[in-house]
């Protein structure tokens, strides 16, 4: 037997064993070629590598079609060892470019490069997957595509989940880490896109305390510090633009509500709904369901709107369900609107309306009438007097000066003419020269007289085309 192992050591040969046993602690080729071990029974025998107390353990096999059986732990790479309960550690990966396994589905279809099974079959919580680092915030535990700063390849999907839980993700510490961040040095063109198709279902939900923000939606230029952080708010829409492009604008949230189809007679279709709904029984606070501000600085000189609503020329800009303030010094606020809850200014504030129409009872504490810029001279042979869209005309002319018509009109206006000169003015009953509508229907259908330094009213009665005096 040591004869043998003596050939087998030193001479480059083959040696071959038919139906035979050879025992010996080494086997070694000193020949320029590789180490060959071959099975050439026809029948296609395995080889088989026994370890173990005895040689009673089969460690490795190679069946007759090359199929191997392992039974492992398994260590790849130098100095590399399994540690306990582990089946197979790879190390010693090159720190440059090395890759630890690499599985190609090259001519693939249908085929799945890494398949995990009977996840949770014998009830336990660990993981299919474990991703883990050797510090916090070290490293990048799965990346979809090529690597950081190459070309990264499109996916058709890039991570299909069914059933459970689709992802969880729980901070280290309170109020730190990003549960997903989306983007980098090229942004993608959606950072995240969720389609519910079916009824009653959800897109996304965000729930958070009572201290957080469930949802923040941010289009911000860099000149600006990122929003928040935010109390007690539900959902943040912020746009901060710092361009210098003269038509730009930004809006910090959207609403749309579009209603189609051709039936559905009662829908109701609401582009924002904002609700403030107060419970709190022993309360003496203020639920406000859409409360806008709008605020500039010295130096801007754009125009300043809280609030702007817009409708078609057939609809309504705005219709209030309740009693509606428009605002005005504390003595005339509602006792309800205190001035700390509501933060208003004590200064009285102008509310301008074009064509207002009131049909219910209209109480004033006082009125002012707006004049029109200027006087107007009357002449003796008649003048038609333009009080554009003011309420108040100045007027004075000659002795025997005439007022033949009065425009511009519209049903129910009210307008007042001031004799600011000397002389009286005489108002003309229905004179045939004045154009129809300006003309005036005037009692007893007899001239009318507006005495030096006095002021009269006219009403438009669109039922005759005529101004009428009010006495």
């Amino acid at each position: 037997m040591l004869l043998v192992a003596f050939i087998l050591a030193l001479l480059p040969c083959s040696v071959r064993l038919s139906a035979q046993g050879l025992s010996t602690s080494r086997v070694e080729s000193s020949a320029n070629a590789p180490l060959v071990i071959a099975q050439r029974a026809p029948a296609g025998m395995p080889i088989r590598i026994l370890a173990g107390a005895g040689g009673l353990t089969r460690a490795l096999e190679i069946d007759g079609t090359g199929g191997t059986w392992l039974r492992g732990p398994v260590s790849i790479g130098a100095l590399t060892g399994a540690a306990p309960l582990e089946v197979m550690r790879l190390s010693t990966i090159a720190a440059t470019d090395g890759k630890g396994m690499v599985v190609s589905l090259n001519g693939c279809s249908t085929s799945s490069g890494v398949v995990i099974a009977d996840i949770g079959m014998t009830g336990s919580d660990h993981a299919g997957m474990v991703l883990s680092s050797a510090a916090n915030g070290v490293g990048t535990g799965l990346r979809i595509g090529g690597p950081s700063g190459a070309n990264r390849p499109t996916l058709a999907t890039g991570i299909d989940i069914t059933g459970g839980v689709g992802m969880r993700y729980n901070a280290l510490s309170s109020g730190t880490g990003t549960a997903l961040d989306i983007g980098g040095s090229v942004p993608p063109r959606r950072g995240m896109e969720v389609v519910a198709a079916g009824s009653d279902h959800i897109g996304v939900i965000a729930h958070a305390n009572t201290l957080g923000v469930g949802l923040v939606g941010s289009s911000r230029s860099l000149s600006y510090p990122t929003v928040g952080p935010f109390a007690r708010i539900g959902v943040v829409g912020h746009s901060a633009t710092n361009s210098a492009v003269s038509m730009d604008s930004s809006t910090g949230m959207l609403g749309i509500g579009i209603r189609g189809g051709t039936s559905g007679a009662a829908t109701v279709t609401i582009g924002v709904h904002g609700i403030g709904d107060l419970r709190s029984g022993s309360s003496t606070g203020m639920a406000v369901g859409v409360l806008g501000r709008a605020l500039q600085n010295d130096n801007s000189g754009g125009l300043l709107i809280g609030g702007l609503l817009r409708s078609s020329t057939s609809g309504y800009a705005i219709v209030a369900d309740g009693d509606v303030y428009l605002g005005g010094a504390s003595d005339e606020r509602p006792s309800e609107l205190s001035r700390p809850s509501l933060a208003l200014q004590s200064a009285a504030p102008t509310t301008h309306v074009f064509n207002l129409r009131v049909t219910g009872m209209h109480q004033l504490r006082a009125i002012s009438i707006v004049p029109s810029n200027g006087t107007i001279n009357i002449t003796a042979a008649g003048s038609v007097v333009d009080c554009g869209d003011r309420s108040a005309q100045r007027i004075t002319g000659p002795f025997g000066a005439r007022i033949i018509g009065i425009t511009p009109v519209g049903n129910g206006r009210l307008v007042q003419l001031c004799n600011t000169g000397t002389q009286d003015m005489v108002l003309v009953h229905d004179d045939q020269t004045a154009p129809i509508q300006t003309r005036l229907q005037l009692a007893r259908e007899v001239d009318g007289v507006i005495p030096s330094s006095a002021c009269i009213w006219l009403w438009y009665d669109d039922e005759v085309d005529r101004w009428r005096h009010i006495q």
